[in-house]
């Protein structure tokens, strides 16, 4: 399963703040070393520090993002895709 930390960041969030962390877990629920692309256009605002989902610019215009994400673990056979919702609140 493909999870992410948080999927709520504020307009007011400086340039290279965090919004949440990427994790890749295989079906017994075991934390896997992962590797994680971004698979999608995420209109210029989010992008990937490690497993780190990370805005790009300040003052990013309320509303949804849709975030496509790829998750591959390093040590076994085992990867995953996922689409999270990502927020930005006016608060």
């Amino acid at each position: 399963m493909l999870g992410i930390s948080n999927i709520t960041v504020s307009t007011k969030a400086a340039a290279g703040a965090t919004v949440g962390n990427l994790s890749l877990l295989d079906a017994s629920g075991a934390l896997l070393t992962s590797h994680f692309q971004l698979t999608e256009n995420c209109a210029g605002f989010f992008y990937l520090n490690g497993n780190s989902v990370v805005t790009m610019r300040a003052a990013i215009p309320p509303g949804f993002y849709p975030l496509f994400v790829n998750g591959v673990a390093l040590h076994t056979a085992w990867s995953e895709d996922s689409i999270f919702v990502i927020q930005v609140t006016s608060t």
